[in-house]
């Protein structure tokens, strides 16, 4: 966030270690004094983005001239102000009694696996009742977390019957369990202290009173042991939870159902678990009592008898400790993520018998009333919520990207797995990609080979190898072997185009037989025989006798067939002419055979009724030849047919 005022990074960090708070928990400005709440960023944001601004500035001056006129008030009010006398102190003409030391119950700690002993200490009488020092105490104010412990120890415990009341459940646990180590108090304090304390005590200012009834007295105590452990042991500033801990100590005095404490009984102000009943004892030794000259606070003699206090509860059972259940009837060995302990400093410590997962708190009381029970401390971890997380992620599975010390045994397999697979399949793909690229690398260098043997001019009509290798589905390396072939003169692809049978028709038409050879040899155009084949001139009907209707008809159509396209009129012409050309064409005198009409042709059209023109066996043939030399049919040298045709336009 940039910082909007002139205030360096070194003044927030020094206004961060000496900031103070109001009552009702607000963040006092150092320069002018004006509290503000922290809201969700911070102080450090109130610190950047209020400190030396305008209105800061403004209400500083003013506050100091506030300041020189109350002091210049106060001048001339003493100046004009009688003196009071003082009174002098007497001396005291009674001696005060000799000192006997009394025997004092030590105080009890919420942790009662601490053995450690407190330092005896003198207990101060009352006419009533007599009240041991409260053991949640601290050099800096210990006045409310003592009035608060007080005041807890006089409420009664909720009935079983009752509604149970959920204000303070966040202080069932031991504060431990919401400390980070990792972060420094102050870091603590904005990311998750102050966000517990207001989802515990609610965002407003005002009194508890709908949240007295059913108060349960441990959580009381929770707070102090909270505020004792977060100010006396991470060092946060006690100020921090005086407006809280000031408004519920004024709602408990309020509403809260106090009870005052019995004659001749001890209320002992504890925060641990509550001890059984205590037996009374009458000490041998006189305790010492107040004289009548003597302060409050000096030590006197009385012979009042008070009850003895154990140190510990006596419990008879060791904590079997917090019973954890695996999700999905699963084993804890491949399912617990016990590399979390290297992770984080967890407060509990875990063993696994016969399937079964125990978790033992750090802070463990060790020992309890009834066979198979988890002391408080240990019980109390089914809410730690780190625990909880674990538990959670034992059941839908651990996110992708999550630290490898959040994953159980059996996880760590599964990923292993899964990695195993990925790294195969990457390293076939590899392989694959490398053979791969390997073929393309030797394709390349046929295609090069390629280009030079075309660039060599060596082979003649490469396009018709390209085609017919395309055709044929060759590969670049059967095409170059092709391409070889043909620089020798082995192959001799046979590939014709329509442009190829044009050529080649026009050089045999034009100079015939010997000419189309010629370019059949030297240029590779389609042979005679190939051009033979190819052309599309329509075959005309032979006639043995005289021609009939029906096969003129038939000649004129097949030689007219494509000529509509050609004679239609077109816009502009003025007339459309087409000329037909008939003359008698010289051939060899020799019979032949139709096998179209299974004709005899080659007599002449005058003497063809002489002969049998249709073949139907050898002995119509002989009467032909008969007829031949006998004089009466003759072969005919000539034949008559369409030469050209012309359109004019």
């Amino acid at each position: 966030m940039p910082n909007k005022c002139h205030i360096t990074d070194e003044e927030v960090e020094m206004y961060m270690k000496t900031r103070k708070y109001n009552a009702a928990g607000r963040l006092i400005c150092p320069r002018c004094f004006k509290s503000y709440p922290e809201g969700t960023g911070g102080p450090k944001n109130i610190l950047k983005t209020h400190v030396g601004s305008e209105n800061c500035v403004k209400r500083g001056g003013t506050i100091k001239n506030k300041e020189s006129v109350q002091k210049s008030s106060a001048f001339f009010k003493n100046f004009f102000t009688v003196p009071s006398t003082k009174k002098k102190t007497v001396p005291t003409t009674a001696t005060a009694p000799k000192i006997i030391p009394s025997h004092v119950a030590p105080k009890l700690h919420w942790n009662t696996l601490n053995d450690s002993r407190m330092p005896d200490s003198a207990v101060a009488t009352e006419p009533t009742h007599i009240a041991t020092p409260s053991s949640i105490q601290t050099n800096t104010n210990p006045t409310m977390r003592n009035t608060l412990a007080h005041l807890a120890s006089r409420l009664p415990a909720p009935s079983l019957d009752a509604t149970p009341n959920p204000f303070l459940a966040e202080f069932d646990i031991p504060p431990a369990s919401y400390d980070n180590p990792s972060l420094s108090a102050d870091d603590l304090w904005e990311e998750s202290l102050n966000k517990l304390l207001h989802g515990a005590f609610g965002w407003g200012e005002g009194p508890y009173q709908e949240q007295m009834v059913g108060l349960v007295p441990e959580r009381v105590l929770g707070v102090v042991r909270f505020v004792e452990y977060f100010v006396d042991v991470r060092g946060l500033s006690e100020a921090l939870f005086e407006a809280r801990m000031s408004r519920l100590i004024e709602s408990i005095e309020k509403w809260g159902d106090i009870q005052e404490p019995a004659e001749q009984e001890v209320q002992p102000v504890n925060t641990a678990p509550a001890p059984p009943p205590c037996q009374e004892r009458a000490f041998s030794d006189p305790i010492e009592i107040l004289s009548d000259a003597e302060s409050v606070t000096q030590k006197v003699q009385s012979t009042r008898a008070v009850p003895a206090i154990h140190d510990r509860v006596s419990h008879s059972h060791r904590c079997a400790g917090y019973k954890l259940d695996i999700p999905g009837h699963g084993s804890p060995t491949s399912m617990y993520p016990f590399g979390l302990h290297d992770e984080i400093d967890l407060p509990w410590d875990f063993a696994v018998q016969n399937g079964r997962m125990t978790l033992t708190a750090r802070l463990c009381e060790g020992m309890v009333r009834k066979e198979g029970e988890a002391c408080r401390l240990c019980w109390a971890l089914k809410g730690n919520n780190v625990l909880k997380g674990v538990v959670e992620r034992m059941r839908t599975g651990v996110k992708e990207g999550t630290k490898y010390a959040y994953y159980g045994a059996g996880g760590l397999q599964r990923l292993l797995r899964e990695k195993n697979k990925r790294v195969e399949f990457y390293r076939l793909r590899a392989l694959s990609n490398a053979r791969r690229l390997t073929a393309k690398a030797t394709a390349l260098d046929d295609h090069k080979r390629f280009l030079t043997a075309v660039a060599s001019k060596r082979v003649e009509h490469v396009d018709r190898i390209i085609r017919l290798g395309l055709r044929h589905g060759r590969g670049i390396r059967s095409m170059l072997e092709q391409c070889m072939k043909a620089a020798e003169g082995i192959y001799k692809p046979k590939s014709f185009e329509e442009v190829d049978y044009m050529r080649g028709l026009v050089l045999w038409k034009l100079g015939g037989n010997r000419v189309a050879s010629i370019a059949h040899r030297s240029l590779g155009l389609p042979s005679i025989t190939t051009l033979k084949n190819q052309v599309r001139i329509p075959p005309i009907l032979l006639s043995a006798r005289q021609p009939t209707t029906a096969e003129v008809s038939k000649n004129v159509e097949m030689s007219f067939d494509g000529m509509e396209e050609a004679m239609k009129p077109v816009d502009g012409a003025r007339n459309n002419h087409a000329v037909l050309m008939f003359d008698e064409i010289a051939t060899e005198k020799r019979l032949r055979y139709d096998s179209k009409t299974d004709f005899v042709v080659g007599i002449c059209r005058e003497h063809a009724d002489n002969v049998p023109p249709e073949f139907r066996s050898a002995k119509d043939v002989e009467e032909v030849f008969t007829k031949v030399k006998e004089g009466k049919a003759h072969i005919a040298g000539e034949v008559s047919g369409e030469r050209n045709q012309i359109c004019f336009r």
